[in-house]
């Protein structure tokens, strides 16, 4: 049996994105924020982030494919302010976006 995408009963919480775009003279931009469904779940995995760096994940959120989400993104969820340090975009059998996964930190 094949799931073209994430099936909705697994996306059972909400997250607050707010999409990085870039950085200012005063730091770094960021979208108004927008709301997503999606499952967070702990997770410690060392990533390397979008400048390189060896970073610890501390969770890993699954999201619907079409969902705007970038690294260095800020990602609210249950109470927790995390940081966006990775997005794979992940297919399923017939070639298509199933869903993403991003890793996360919550300590930066």
């Amino acid at each position: 049996m094949s799931v073209d995408r994430i099936p909705s009963w697994m996306l059972q919480q909400a997250a607050s994105i707010e999409v990085y775009e870039g950085e200012s003279g005063t730091g770094p931009l960021y979208t108004a924020a927008k709301t997503a469904r999606c499952r967070v779940e702990p997770a410690r995995k060392l990533v390397i982030d979008a400048k390189g760096n060896e970073v610890a994940a501390s969770a890993r959120a699954f999201l619907e494919p079409d969902v705007e989400v970038t690294a260095e993104s800020l990602f609210t969820a249950d109470g927790v302010r995390y940081t966006v340090l990775d997005v794979k975009r992940q297919i399923n059998a017939k070639g298509e976006a199933h869903h993403l996964e991003v890793m996360l930190t919550s300590g930066r």
